[in-house]
């Protein structure tokens, strides 16, 4: 989001007076806002108009608190700030709204133009670095798995195969020579395969740059890039474009689909066949892509998204394409999950919302 974009801050209170007090704050400070209003802690968990930037939360709910609720809703939503509001300041509700996720904590009392100002930057800034360093932290994770685990095999295979070379060559069998630095070749390959995907996943950590996409360009490079695989496979591919443009980063939603069209490539049937299409559905903008494969079994379908994680050891891979997906996902405030039965396919779906920029300037939903 660059700073001239308008802040989508969701006010969740019931206090007609309060809410009132902090739209008319709202309107008059420094970055401009689209204000969206709920009075229950259920209806801030059924909004779904955009993907709010910053959530102002308060303490006294109808049936609930903020504090009981705004665990699940960092989960929701957790790029957003979380700014926990209360009647009168307490220290002890403050300490725990900050470890169950807020990202700041005010008492109305003490709100006026300037406060809210402050706090909107600060709780911004904060929710950001807070996100940054999650996803540096899930990377660096990722980066010691491959390295422990996955990188391991095929350095010995490297090292074994240099050293059976050198034997050979040394006792005059350079046909079993010839035979072993082929294989050699085909070690390293696989090595580089893996750093490549590696390196694909964490590519876009600095990536901010947002803008609408046309989403034939979009999938035409996508076929554009993968035609060797498709002529290889002898794949019929299918597109099916609804929708004009996508708001996000272009590189990235190029990788998602190009994921995906590839890992349908690489599990279709004996006759590939592979759908793909952009349309606008009740829940946002869909992307699907299907194939007409093997399938997924029920108890991997919410493991394949994980990091490694491989439905079957005979399709090659990294294991990290459809982790890459999810990962593209979510950044763009969306989410991906998989539809399958054994031996009738799949079905990968991904749900962006809706550019925020299409919101009414302020939309009040109460219930």
């Amino acid at each position: 989001m660059s700073a001239i974009d308008p802040l989508e801050i969701l006010v969740v209170d019931d206090d007609d007076g309060d809410r009132a007090l902090v739209r008319r704050l709202l309107a008059k400070g420094r970055r401009p806002a689209r204000v969206h209003e709920v009075r229950s802690a259920d209806a801030a968990w059924a909004f779904d108009a955009v993907v709010p930037d910053v959530v102002l939360l308060d303490h006294l709910l109808p049936g609930d608190s903020g504090l009981s609720v705004l665990s699940d809703l960092k989960r929701r939503w957790p790029r957003a700030a979380f700014i926990l509001m209360t009647g009168q300041g307490d220290e002890d509700i403050a300490k725990s709204a900050i470890q169950r996720g807020a990202t700041e904590y005010v008492a109305k009392r003490a709100l006026d133009l300037t406060a809210l100002d402050r706090l909107l930057q600060n709780a911004m800034a904060m929710a950001e670095l807070h996100w940054r360093l999650e996803e540096q932290r899930r990377e660096l994770a990722i980066f010691c798995d491959v390295l422990v685990h996955d990188l391991k095999a095929p350095i010995r295979a490297v090292r074994t195969l240099a050293e059976q070379v050198a034997e050979d060559l040394t006792e005059g069998q350079t046909g079993e020579a010839m035979r072993g630095h082929a294989l050699l070749g085909e070690a390293a390959g696989k090595l580089g395969a893996l750093v490549d995907s590696l390196a694909e996943h964490i590519r876009f950590d600095g990536d901010q740059r947002w803008a609408e996409v046309d989403v034939a360009d979009l999938l035409a490079s996508v076929c554009w890039v993968l035609r060797p695989d498709i002529k290889e496979s002898g794949a019929k591919v299918s597109v099916d474009v609804g929708v004009a443009q996508v708001h996000g980063s272009g590189p990235q939603l190029e990788q998602l689909l190009r994921n995906l069209v590839a890992n349908a490539l690489k599990h279709g049937g004996a006759d590939v066949e592979v759908e793909v299409a952009v349309r606008e559905s009740a829940d946002g903008l869909e992307m699907t892509v299907s194939d007409n494969g093997v399938g997924v079994p029920a108890h991997l379908l919410e493991r394949i998204f994980e990091p490694f994680s491989r439905v079957t050891s005979d399709v090659p891979g990294s294991g990290l394409g459809l982790a890459t997906c999810r990962k593209i996902a979510e950044r763009h405030g969306g989410r991906i999950w998989c539809e399958s039965r054994p031996k009738e396919g799949a079905t990968f779906r991904v749900i962006l919302p809706r550019r925020s920029g299409t919101a009414d300037a302020t939309l009040r939903e109460a219930s």
